[in-house]
């Protein structure tokens, strides 16, 4: 937006079948939110993996929100402890085909 960027993400292959995807977005990326969430469900719709994964921090309310917008479902009923590298609490969701 204005030359520079609002989000940026992607899809690790774990092995073939199976991604891991992870995503950047700028404090003010919420006006784009739409087009993004757009965007991204037609490329996951399209991916060639029958699994993708992603973890939301606990308590991070808009991205655990985002995750299920995405059509990803939460497989922990309860965090992970300590599962990122500075030692936040994660869900664990997943998109399957």
């Amino acid at each position: 937006v204005d030359g520079r960027p609002v989000a940026c993400g992607g899809v690790i292959e774990m092995w073939p079948g199976r991604g891991y995807a992870w995503a950047l977005l700028a404090d003010d990326s919420g006006p784009h939110m739409h087009r993004i969430t757009r965007a991204v469900r037609q490329f996951l719709d399209r991916a060639p993996w029958r699994r993708v994964e992603m973890t939301v921090e606990a308590g991070f309310e808009s991205g655990l929100r985002w995750a299920r917008l995405l059509g990803f479902e939460c497989e922990t009923p309860r965090p992970m402890r300590g599962f990122a590298p500075h030692g936040a609490d994660c869900y664990l969701f997943s998109r399957v085909r």
